[in-house]
């Protein structure tokens, strides 16, 4: 199903208002509280719907001065940025994970070196 404007506003944290005020570019919205609703966006795909618009607007459907595409166009402009940032820090916290794995197998065959020297010098090896 898709997302919907609530759905971001409840993972954001934020009201439907602020997050129409983000896609909208309109109002006065702090840096941190778009960029929460930017990672809702991008966290459930959102995809703005134009006949839901039309409804909530009861608008003939006709873009006033060009700039219903050009929102959207922004909302995905901004979205895809927000999680290719969120994919960046998956990645940066995947390989940090994976350094700290690699440092106990490194840790893990020492210790199962050390072990096998002591075997072999044992006298009754």
């Amino acid at each position: 199903m898709a997302a919907t404007v609530k759905d971001i506003a409840n993972l954001a944290g934020v009201s439907i208002a602020t997050v129409s005020r983000v896609t909208n570019d309109a109002g006065n919205v702090s840096d941190e509280t778009k960029s929460r609703v930017l990672w809702a966006i991008s966290k459930l795909q959102y995809c703005p719907n134009p006949t839901a618009a039309q409804l909530a607007r009861r608008s003939s459907g006709v873009p006033r001065n060009g700039k219903s595409h050009h929102r959207s166009a922004a909302i995905h402009g901004n979205a895809s940025h927000a999680l290719n940032t969120e994919n960046l820090q998956d990645r940066t916290e995947r390989l940090r994970m994976l350094e700290r794995e690699n440092q106990q197998l490194k840790q893990q065959v020492s210790n199962l070196l050390t072990d096998l020297q002591r075997w072999q010098r044992s006298p009754k090896h």
